[in-house]
């Protein structure tokens, strides 16, 4: 089973994976339900853009980023890679 093309595609993101050796899926290459980005630093993370987690099955959102549009974007693209993973692994192991 292939994940629909349509919405694949609207997850790719302009910015690349920043680690030598990693190919730029998307704006958050390496995001699963367990790992965060190849991007992400103690002191950054790339769906928060700050020093506290914001991966979807993690830390989630704290309530002051949402108020911040573009905060709640990335969180909401993050959550559609984690979902698009969960269903890829599911399709492999098949339980769809």
């Amino acid at each position: 089973m292939t994940i629909p093309t349509a919405f694949a595609a609207g997850l790719a993101g302009d910015a690349p994976a920043g680690v030598a050796g990693h190919p730029a899926e998307h704006e958050f290459g390496g995001l699963d339900a367990t790992q965060c980005s190849w991007d992400c630093t103690p002191d950054r993370c790339v769906i928060t853009h700050r020093a506290f987690c914001g991966h979807p099955c993690k830390g989630a959102m704290q309530p002051a980023l949402m108020v911040d549009p573009e905060a709640v974007r990335r969180h909401s693209r993050a959550r559609k890679v984690v979902a698009m993973e969960i269903a890829r692994l599911k399709a492999d192991r098949g339980d769809m």
